[in-house]
């Protein structure tokens, strides 16, 4: 019989004797009824309170999860994460930007030389805080086993990462691969997942819930918009570049309550220009960091093409080149892309949202944002990285 079953049976107990007129006597106290009664309540809620308790801790709500836990990570491999992680290593930015919002800066031991974001990143890497493990594409082996992680986190969309989570595995290192992001609930996964390795269950629901309600709000203020905007996003412009309908920037193009005017292809494909023409993009975004023009330069280069001039995106000025964290917000399919939906529904419809967006967009995207809820998150994570070293 378990806590609950024993103290029903003393609660019945007392409950019978109490009908019979003459006070009750514990431990050499008389009792009346009143006070009986008030002990009755007492045992209840502390009965409650106890049950609750244990639930809780067993389900991993308070004090974390029971370790060691076992997963299946998005490479299908069954993972056992023998205690909570202490020394992680990020093989994305994407990735680093997740686990510094779950509060687990202080945490990271590695990351690859493109990570910058949150910008704290960038100084822990130069000042030995953080060490590189290398590219994105090309993580080095030996740097990562030289940190002593007990745990690496891969992303599973990379060739060189697959690759790297069986040598991980011949070492004895724990790895996990994580989803590509080519969707959004594949995000959501990852982040849960995250969290439920790390012990941050609670935060990394809260986050989601977050991210979601944020992505309604945006949907909720365009679903009336009868005339959708197109949308053409260019990752490069010479030849041009652009994204499918399976894709996490359509994604993005569609929650933002815009047409992605290439949604009848797939993937990452090259589009031309005289096709370009014929689906008229109202609106074209152009991720420019890597090009090495003038973002001024580049709009102005569009307007003196007849081809490109003829478009409505760019007789009406509506071309939007995007630098730095304003591209990778587009790029990067980590926990930021809500400000992406929201800074792009700002784009196609500033009557709505009454604002107005320049044309060039770069590491101050946020000045245009509703809420500074992710900042937040990140300078959380950021104070208590700094507290821990």
């Amino acid at each position: 019989m378990d806590a609950a079953g024993i103290i029903g049976n003393k609660l019945k107990y007392y409950y019978v004797h109490s009908r019979i007129n003459y006070p009750t006597r514990v431990v050499g106290t008389v009792l009346n009824k009143r006070q009986l009664a008030i002990i009755i309540i007492v045992i209840v809620a502390i009965a409650a309170i106890s049950t609750g308790t244990w639930m809780a801790w067993k389900s991993g709500t308070i004090f974390g999860p029971k370790y060691p836990i076992t997963i299946t990570d998005a490479l299908n491999r069954t993972v056992i994460v023998e205690e909570k992680p202490q020394r992680i290593v990020s093989t994305a930015p994407s990735i680093t930007e997740l686990l510094f919002a779950l509060d687990l800066g202080d945490k990271v031991v590695g990351v690859t030389d493109y990570c910058d974001y949150p910008p704290e990143v960038v100084e822990m890497r130069e000042n030995g805080t953080i060490e590189s493990i290398g590219g994105y594409w090309d993580p080095n082996l030996e740097k990562i086993v030289k940190l002593n992680a007990d745990l690496v986190l891969l992303d599973a969309g990379v060739p060189a990462h697959q690759d790297l989570a069986g040598q991980l595995d011949s070492l004895n290192i724990t790895a996990v691969a994580l989803y590509p992001g080519e969707t959004i609930d594949e995000i959501y996964d990852n982040i849960r997942l995250v969290g439920k390795i790390a012990g941050e269950k609670n935060k990394a629901d809260k986050l989601v819930k977050d991210m979601t309600s944020r992505i309604n709000d945006v949907q909720s203020a365009v679903k009336d918009v009868e005339n959708k905007s197109s949308v053409l996003f260019a990752l490069w412009l010479n030849p041009v570049y652009t994204c499918g309908n399976d894709t996490f920037l359509s994604r993005i193009i569609y929650l933002a309550g815009g047409v992605n005017v290439f949604a009848d292809l797939s993937g990452w494909p090259t589009v031309s220009l005289e096709e370009i023409v014929t689906r008229k993009p109202d609106v074209i975004l152009v991720t420019a960091t890597m090009m090495g023009e003038k973002p001024e330069d580049i709009i102005n280069s569009l307007k003196n093409d007849a081809l490109w001039n003829s478009t409505p995106a760019v007789q009406n000025n509506k071309v939007y080149i995007l630098l730095g964290q304003g591209e990778n917000i587009f790029l990067r399919p980590s926990v930021r892309v809500v400000e992406a939906v929201e800074l792009l529904a700002r784009i196609l419809y500033p009557d709505i949202f009454h604002t107005e967006i320049p044309n060039v967009i770069g590491d101050n995207y946020t000045d245009y944002l509703p809420s500074t809820f992710l900042t937040a998150v990140f300078t959380t994570s950021t104070l208590l990285v700094y507290a821990y070293n």
